[in-house]
């Protein structure tokens, strides 16, 4: 795997471990966030040119685990120690740690095999470790696990963190500059098929779009081919449960009862399943922009672009890649591709609209449906937009406010109206005339590059 060719999007997390670190006493931090987002390598930049111990847990024994952090400790110049558990390593070695950080990560595995792991370690924090000038970070990436050792006021180490950071996705506008020379709808396909993950990208830093398609994902073995089911087995104990629910939201049901309908589960026993796929992140309840938390019009879709992608492109037709045959799955791709990044578009947009409006989301009612509402101080504006090979025009303007009539909640606000189109516009004069803001693969550059000239909110 070909390395990381920037350090993209984590000079926030970057500072604050700097910061925590200039201090002095014991200081203990809580890396979590979803798997190949980047954590280790955060980490491993912070830890550089510093006098630190890198510790990997293992999926063995606690025992085990102590064994080699003994071997790492002796290998770094540090005395060679025996100890038979977590208390016993941090109490023969706590002589030799002042001025160091010690990081463990991939910390969940010891949780895995012995939750007194974390009574252990409140002991080494409190009792051992407390008052030397020591920072120690624990990692992981089972994100239900790994935020609940900090979260939760029953979990031993509740309140002993100087800092619990979540590492998150990139953002587009961070995505870009991992590929700053492929144009702006290339670069959009790829974070359709693979989100914000950095390690996902370096399998696109080379060659063409749709030939990085097929060696990820129409390969068997290739990593991006395997690595859904393995997070989600990695996560969830029954893995197959929620493969069944992430195929039925892929396959177009939004609603409790159309999703439990179509794998034959009561529907009353669904939210629960429901609720630990939002913790992990993978799929989001969206309501209409206008409506309460408690709508009744909320739906469910795959958030993790990664996940829908593969629901959408590789799960269905897994039988046929396997034996060799995927004409029929490149074809799909192909043919859906197209409609697929429409919500993609729809989504880039969104990021450029809510670092000026403090609500941004979608509308729907009945057969109507506005693709973006974006709400400030006495201004809503409405977005249409077009991923489809033609141009838009005077006529999808006039729907669009024919819908826009239709929301609620915002009378006496001004109207604005906004169309982007992949495909460029006709009617152009007829529609500035209108005031239409009008945006296009370039004018969307330019926003998220800050250089655009018509600001939505201006």
């Amino acid at each position: 795997m070909m390395q990381i060719r920037k350090f993209v999007n984590r000079e926030m997390e970057l500072a604050l471990l700097e910061d925590l670190h200039s201090r002095k006493g014991f200081r203990a931090v809580l890396i979590y966030g979803r798997r190949r987002v980047g954590k280790t390598f955060l980490i491993k930049r912070f830890l550089s040119g510093k006098r630190g111990l890198y510790f990997l847990c293992l999926r063995r024994s606690v025992r085990e685990n102590v064994d080699n952090f003994t071997r790492v400790a002796a290998s770094a110049g540090l005395p060679h120690i025996r100890a038979e558990n977590i208390i016993q390593f941090f109490e023969r070695m706590a002589d030799y740690l002042d001025g160091m950080i010690i990081v463990l990560d991939e910390f969940q595995y010891l949780v895995e095999k012995d939750e007194g792991v974390l009574s252990d370690m409140q002991y080494v924090f409190d009792e051992i470790l407390g008052g030397r000038d020591v920072m120690v970070i624990l990692c992981g990436s089972s994100m239900g696990t790994v935020e609940r050792m900090g979260a939760d006021m029953t979990s031993p180490l509740y309140g002993r963190f100087s800092a619990r950071l979540k590492v998150k996705k990139m953002r587009f506008r961070d995505v870009m500059e991992f590929h700053p020379e492929r144009p702006l709808e290339e670069v959009m396909g790829i974070y359709g098929a693979v989100d914000g993950v950095p390690l996902y990208h370096e399998s696109f830093l080379e060659g063409g779009f749709e030939e990085n398609i097929v060696r990820n994902f129409f390969r068997p073995g290739s990593f991006l081919y395997d690595e859904a089911e393995f997070l989600l087995r990695e996560e969830l104990r029954d893995a197959s449960t929620y493969m069944s629910i992430l195929h039925s939201i892929a396959q177009g049901h939004r609603r409790v009862t159309e999703i439990a309908n179509s794998i034959y589960m009561n529907a009353k026993d669904l939210p629960k399943y429901m609720s630990v796929l939002r913790n992990l992140e993978i799929v989001e309840r969206v309501r209409p922009v206008n409506s309460g938390p408690r709508s009744r019009s909320s739906i469910y879709i795959i958030s993790d672009r990664y996940f829908r992608f593969w629901f959408t492109f590789v799960e269905p037709f897994r039988a046929q890649i396997e034996f060799g045959e995927v004409d029929a799955p490149l074809q799909h791709f192909r043919d859906a591709f197209p409609r697929y990044m429409g919500t993609v578009a729809e989504e880039v947009l969104a990021e450029v609209l809510r670092s000026r409006y403090p609500m941004v989301g979608k509308w729907w009612h009945r057969g109507d449906e506005i693709d973006l509402v974006a709400v400030g101080k006495g201004e809503v504006l409405f977005c249409e937009v077009k991923w489809r090979g033609r141009k838009a025009g005077y006529r999808d303007y006039e729907e669009l406010v024919r819908r826009s009539e239709l929301v609620r909640g915002y009378e006496g606000y001004r109207r604005k109206y906004l169309i982007f189109s992949r495909s460029g516009f006709r009617d152009v004069v007829k529609l500035r005339e209108e005031g239409v803001m009008l945006w296009d693969l370039r004018a969307l550059e330019r926003e998220l590059r800050g250089e655009g000239t018509s600001s939505p909110s201006a």
